[in-house]
């Protein structure tokens, strides 16, 4: 079964920088809606990405992204509500100035949990802020030891090198226009007109 770096190093890889983090996001939200425990179904009865979020607009939020990747509906288990998760995919440390502006996008009198998913270690800062709003990280190195298999958990897109298409080449009869009106051109033959 692979391992959840390999399936960052594949999305690092093959998304390209603009869709690495929004793939990340849907790797993470997929995850949640299937694990059996804690980080999946044993607490959230629903994952939406921020777009999809069925109550964004009757909370006051417009279309645009504010910082919040995903909303997930929390099970009475858990107290039920609202959480806010925030994911990181980074190699280097998540600044506080991210963890900032995700807390500044979620207010507790909409989001009751908040939660950061990240790839590599948050700031000590930002951990404090976390901890003072009750947030928790989830390590994606904790994730690991989910029985999923995270290469196959991809979404689809990622996994799939998008090639060029192949140049086409003209057939005979193509190739024999393409050659004449070349030829035209080259003696300053004027453009013909109709048929």
């Amino acid at each position: 079964m692979a391992r959840i770096a390999e399936a960052l190093d594949l999305i690092r890889e093959e998304s390209g920088a603009t869709r690495a983090g929004r793939t990340f996001e849907e790797l993470v939200a997929e995850a949640f809606r299937s694990h059996p425990r804690e980080w999946g179904k044993d607490r959230f009865a629903a994952v939406w990405s921020w777009a999809e979020w069925p109550g964004r607009e009757e909370a006051g939020f417009d279309g645009r992204d504010i910082g919040i990747d995903l909303v997930a509906e929390q099970t009475p288990a858990w107290g039920g509500g609202l959480c806010a998760i925030q994911c990181k995919l980074y190699r280097g440390e998540v600044p506080t100035k991210g963890v900032d502006s995700f807390l500044a996008a979620a207010p507790q009198n909409i989001f009751r949990d908040v939660l950061l998913v990240a790839s590599a270690p948050v700031s000590a800062t930002g951990h404090k802020k976390l901890a003072n709003r009750e947030g928790h990280v989830l390590y994606t190195a904790e994730m690991d030891s989910w029985v999923t298999d995270w290469r196959e958990a991809v979404p689809y897109r990622a996994r799939v090198k998008v090639r060029p298409p192949e140049p086409k080449t003209p057939l005979p009869h193509q190739r024999e226009a393409l050659d004449a009106i070349g030829a035209g051109y080259g003696r300053g033959d004027p453009p013909p007109v109709g048929r």
